[in-house]
């Protein structure tokens, strides 16, 4: 008799790009319903924030010691660096929710009561990440063989198949309730 195996459901860690691939295709024979997304947003924009700061200092400074050509200088190299720096903090808060799945965002650590709907998000501040990528567009098959499963009467049924399809509608309870690496528990 050939036995089979329980469906596998679970999480995923992935990049931006591996997004769609992981939903899609999966990962190494499983499916994969949520994808936690790695946050690469970083605070190199503060760099050129604080290199503009210490350019206005120094033109300041200029001004009060009555060096007009450094001040001049120290005013254009402010203005290039804060181009900078806005150019690379609004790059780094961009974040692209793909059509069929929604995010779960959280702020401060605390999930946000409604989720992220598909579709181009800027996410300015640190403290607001998109923690989950949840698949809401497709039905999800979950097969688990019973191996034995004794009736009232102590009869031993041996071939009883369990097999669930389930779509998730509410993306952060699915993910604060059960959680796709949970499925294999229940």
């Amino acid at each position: 008799m050939k036995r089979q195996n329980f469906s596998k459901v679970r999480e995923a860690v992935g990049t931006w790009a591996q997004v769609r691939q992981l939903l899609r295709s999966g990962e190494q024979g499983a499916l994969v319903p949520v994808v936690i997304p790695k946050d690469k947003r970083s605070y190199g924009f503060l760099f050129w924030f604080a290199a503009a700061l210490y350019f206005l200092l120094a033109g300041v400074l200029n001004a009060l010691s009555g060096s007009w050509g450094m001040f001049g200088f120290s005013l254009v190299a402010m203005l290039i660096l804060l181009g900078v720096g806005g150019f690379a903090w609004w790059r780094s808060a961009i974040v692209e929710i793909e059509q069929g799945t929604m995010g779960v965002m959280s702020s401060w650590g605390a999930y946000e009561k409604t989720p992220l709907p598909p579709g181009r998000r800027y996410l300015w501040w640190p403290w607001q990440k998109v923690e989950f990528i949840v698949d809401t567009s497709t039905e999800i098959p979950y097969n688990a063989p019973v191996l034995a499963s004794p009736t009232m009467e102590n009869v031993p049924l041996k071939s009883i198949e369990f097999f669930l399809r389930f779509k998730i509608d509410d993306p952060i309870l699915f993910v604060r309730r059960i959680g796709a690496g949970n499925l294999m528990r229940c």
